[in-house]
């Protein structure tokens, strides 16, 4: 216990400057009470010295991690879902499928299964966790989809 509690204190007051002089003066300390009161001084002083950590630059949030500091517009009222309807459909080679909307929107979708869209189907795409799109076509058999255009 001795050994652990000289090597704690050693260690901090190197970190801090204290004289190792005085830690050795109180290891010589012969009784138990006296010897703990003789480091706990030293530990006082020690704590008492300590310097503040200069302050980190400011972290925003995680979204802008990386980009320059500047001002930001005020961002306007986030879109939940679109709804639209099927104007075309193109099959990719990967067998999914891209979908045309008459928003304009171009959609592909990001994995196989077959959706049974048709030209002229009402289509909800909404968000999705993480960033992602849920396209919901009226049958209940959506895909998570990107829009390409």
């Amino acid at each position: 216990m001795r050994f652990l509690l000289l090597l704690a204190l050693t260690a901090g007051s190197l970190a801090y400057g204290a004289d190792d002089s005085r830690l050795r003066a109180c290891a010589k300390v012969p009784a138990d009470t006296e010897r703990l009161a003789c480091y706990d001084k030293l530990a006082a002083e020690v704590s008492s010295r300590q310097t503040t950590p200069s302050p980190a630059a400011p972290v925003g949030p995680p979204r802008e991690f990386g980009l320059p500091p500047a001002p930001r517009p005020v961002p306007e009222e986030v879109v939940k879902s679109v709804t639209a309807n099927v104007t075309a459909t193109h099959r990719t080679a990967s067998g999914g499928v891209i979908v045309d909307l008459d928003n304009g929107q171009r959609w592909q979708q990001l994995g196989s299964a077959d959706m049974g869209l048709e030209v002229g189907d009402t289509v909800t795409i909404s968000r999705a966790m993480l960033g992602s799109f849920w396209l919901a076509p009226p049958n209940g058999r959506g895909s998570k989809v990107r829009r390409l255009q």
